[in-house]
Parts: structure tokens; C-alpha cells; sequence
């Protein structure tokens, strides 16, 4: 029982220093709400400190947090029922929906590759990952992905892991300069280069020593199945069983608020990720996910990947946006352009943010610094601040709703560089929808409500 005393301890101390009371004042049986007084953020910050010494929890074990000696009830039962236990990210994500016969179900659409079933992606996957051995490619090994949204990353992420290595999606619109600082921070061993022509040479001549890999190869292989530089599957060995613990995807920061910052995850998180917002959303083979969020940023990457593809749903590539922070902002320019193309007369476009404990931990451990004033429009706002909210617009044709008319949509441009504030283009041209350059951002104008 000696384990159990240090982890009740330790516990204890967690509790306490969220809470900013002394030790001794936390009572083993104390309700964390009724009687301490914790508040939901507070708890977030208890169980992300939690997960932080002991490993990732599921959605059930952070719910059973409701006291000191519900905790370390949880933490008892999860050490004995998963003691030597593993993660096989393949089979919990692909393989187990190949098995039970769901193999010719889509698993993606993607605009260039066309409609890509989950047996197609599992061999997708064993033909990177036997390229990964074929290259001598180190199990363990951080790679770097400098891609848009495909499914050929996807192959490349699941190829990654099948082989034991640890996949860094970041967008091929970062400079050179940032792509240069992350692969050096990182020490990725390898790379998998997927942009536009253009930038593609570019991405290609930064990396003129390092091993790569291409999108195109992977989906030529998606293609023809023959054997290519992306595409071996004869030399792939099982898949990777990786430990709750170790070390399975790091991700990147923005760098909006200074320099990017990795944060690493582990196997168990993914899998609890999964797991837990997975049930959450109640996703079912039969449902089509459009994330609007790049899979370079974390909840792109769960909205994209993760929570799709472990509920064996299909994911539909082509109308993902330009980024996260901007993402409501195309979405409800994809609404828009929906109904002026006649392909609907009432879109709804809602949007949410939780304080999750995923979300919490990230922030967390990037440490962004703390606004001194609320300033998001200007050039000189710097810092952070984590909040929860949720909203939706219904987004009608004119004309074609009974009930009252809160604002009217106009597109509206707007310019910006670096180091001037946002401003409206005077050029404007109503009804339109054009593609923002690297600086230049996308708005549009509505009236007050």
C-alpha cells in the first residue's frame, strides 16, 4: 500500500496548490465541489497536473475526480488494469474496422485521391511504414510533416506510427525560417514534404541532406499499389505496440504569441483523446466529418483524424480552411458561397471552444504570457487568455426565412501586413469569395445586430 500513501500524498499537494490552501487543510473525503469550493477551470488544472506525473486519463476517470479519495481510487484501478498494457494505435484507428469487415467503407474523399476506403488507408499505411524501414528510417525517430490536408498525410501519420515514430504535422505556409527552427527544435530525422509546385521546390531545397519523403509518392501508391518511394509495404513489420507513456506526436504552437513551442503527447493521450471527445461527439460509420480546422493544429488533427477515423466515419477533405483562428470566419464564408451556388437556402454555422483538459495542458505548458490589456485588433497585442463559448448563425437567402432579419452578409476584404492593424479594402466587391495571400487576412462585414 506504500504506493498508494505517495500517490494520496501527492494528490493532496496537487489539490492544494490549485486551491492555494495549505496541505493539511485538504480532508481525504471532501467533496472537490461542495466542499472545497473547486471550480470546473480548477479541476481541469487539478486533473492536467494529474495526468502530467501520471499519465493521460480517459473522460470517465477525470469525471470520477470528484474528491481526494475518488482520485486515488481512480489511480489504483487504472495501475492495475493497465499495468504492461500497450497501444496499438493502427488497429484502434484503421485495422479493427478492416477486421470487422468495414474494409470498402470510405474512410476519406479527398479531392485530389478521390473517395479512399479504410483498407486502402491500411495498406496506404503498411506501404510508408515499409518505406520508413526500407530508408533505415530510426524507430523512435521524430519525423517532420510539412503538408497541407490530405490523405496522404494521413497515411504518412498512421505510416509513422506503425513503424514506432513520432510524427510533427506543421502547414507548408510557415516561412522557411520557421519551418528551419522546428525541424532543428524537433531534431526531426527525416521529413514528408506535400505543398503546392512552387512551394514544394522551396520546402524541397531546405532539406537537400534530410530524407524524404513526398505526397505525391503516397498517392501514387494509393493509386496503383506498386511498390514505390513511399510505398513498400513487403518490408513493413507489425505495428508498433507503444506504451500508454511513451512519446507519439508533438505539435506545434502558432508562434502567434512568440516563438513555437512543441508539445509533446503521448500514446495513452491519443488514445484517450479518442476515446473521450470521440464519445462525446457520437460519431457512427455512417456520419461525414468536414473539419474546418487545419490537421496542423491540434483540433484539427482530432476533428480530422483521431475522433473520425477511431468511430470508422468518413472524413471529407476538401473544404478545410485556412487555418484555426480564422476557421468561423470561413465558415461562414462557406456558407455564404453555398447558397449563392444554389446548393442550399439555410446553412447553420455554429462554433464552440471548451476548456478541456487537453486544451488546458497545452496552454499550459507553452506558458504564454498574460495580456496586460484586451487589445486583440492591435499590433501591439501580445498574451493569452483561455476562455469557453459557443455560438451559431443561421445564414439564410434573402427572402427565404419568416422570421426577422438580425444582419444582412456582405463580403468585405480586408488588408493587413505585419505591422498595421486590420483595415477594410475599399475596393470591395459584394458577393464574391477570393483566397487571402500570406498578408492579407479574410473578412466579411455585417451589419449590427
Amino acid at each position: 500500500m506504500e504506493h498508494i500513501d505517495i500517490a494520496r500524498d501527492r494528490l493532496r499537494e496537487i489539490v492544494a496548490s490549485v486551491l492555494e490552501v495549505d496541505k493539511e487543510a485538504i480532508e481525504p473525503g471532501a467533496q472537490f465541489y461542495e466542499e472545497l469550493g473547486m471550480s470546473s477551470l480548477e479541476k481541469t488544472e487539478v486533473v492536467v497536473a494529474v495526468e502530467r506525473e501520471f499519465g493521460a486519463l480517459s473522460a470517465q476517470e477525470a469525471a470520477a475526480f470528484t474528491s481526494l479519495d475518488a482520485a486515488v481510487a481512480v489511480l489504483g484501478e487504472r495501475a492495475r488494469s493497465r499495468q504492461g498494457a500497450d497501444v496499438d494505435l493502427i488497429d484502434r484507428l484503421v485495422a479493427r474496422h478492416v477486421s470487422a469487415g468495414r474494409g470498402d467503407r470510405a474512410s476519406y474523399l479527398d479531392p485530389q485521391a478521390g473517395a479512399i476506403t479504410y483498407a486502402d488507408l491500411l495498406e496506404a499505411a503498411r506501404g510508408y511504414a515499409g518505406a520508413l524501414r526500407a530508408a533505415r528510417v530510426p524507430k523512435g525517430a521524430r519525423s517532420l510533416l510539412v503538408a497541407d490536408d490530405s490523405v496522404a498525410t494521413v497515411a504518412a501519420v498512421l505510416g509513422l506510427w506503425w513503424h514506432g515514430c513520432i510524427p510533427v504535422v506543421i502547414s507548408p505556409v510557415l516561412t522557411d525560417d520557421e519551418v528551419r527552427y522546428i525541424a532543428a527544435d524537433c531534431a526531426a530525422a527525416m521529413v514528408h514534404l506535400d505543398a503546392a509546385p512552387a512551394r514544394q521546390r522551396a520546402l524541397e531545397e531546405l532539406f537537400t541532406t534530410t530524407t524524404r519523403f513526398a505526397g505525391a509518392d503516397v498517392r501514387a501508391g494509393l493509386a496503383t499499389a506498386s511498390a514505390g518511394p513511399a510505398h513498400r509495404p513487403q518490408e513493413a513489420g507489425l505495428p508498433t505496440a507503444w506504451s500508454a507513456g511513451s512519446e507519439a506526436l508533438v505539435q506545434y504552437t502558432s508562434g502567434s504569441t512568440g516563438m513555437p513551442k512543441g508539445v509533446r503527447h503521448s500514446a495513452g493521450a491519443i488514445a484517450a483523446m479518442a476515446d473521450g471527445v470521440g464519445t462525446v461527439l457520437e460519431l457512427t460509420p455512417d456520419d461525414t466529418v468536414l473539419s474546418s480546422a487545419r490537421m496542423s493544429f491540434g483540433y484539427g488533427f482530432g476533428s480530422s483524424v483521431l475522433c473520425p477515423l477511431a468511430a470508422g466515419a468518413r472524413v471529407a477533405l476538401k473544404y478545410t480552411f485556412a487555418n484555426a483562428c480564422s476557421a468561423s470566419l470561413y465558415a461562414l464564408g462557406l456558407a455564404t458561397d453555398m447558397i449563392e451556388g444554389g446548393l442550399a437556402d439555410t446553412v447553420v454555422v455554429a462554433g464552440t471552444d471548451a476548456a478541456t483538459e487537453g486544451g488546458f495542458g497545452t496552454l499550459d505548458r507553452v506558458q504564454n504570457d498574460l495580456p496586460d490589456a484586451l487589445r486583440p485588433f492591435d499590433v501591439t497585442h501580445k498574451g493569452m487568455l483561455m476562455g469557453e463559448g459557443a455560438a451559431a448563425v443561421v445564414v439564410q437567402r434573402a427572402g427565404s426565412g419568416s422570421g426577422p432579419v438580425h444582419a444582412r452578409c456582405a463580403v468585405c476584404p480586408w488588408a493587413a501586413t505585419p505591422t498595421t492593424p486590420l483595415r477594410p479594402t475599399p475596393t470591395a466587391s459584394p458577393a464574391r469569395c477570393w483566397t487571402p495571400t500570406v498578408e492579407q487576412g479574410c473578412g466579411r462585414a455585417t451589419s449590427t445586430w
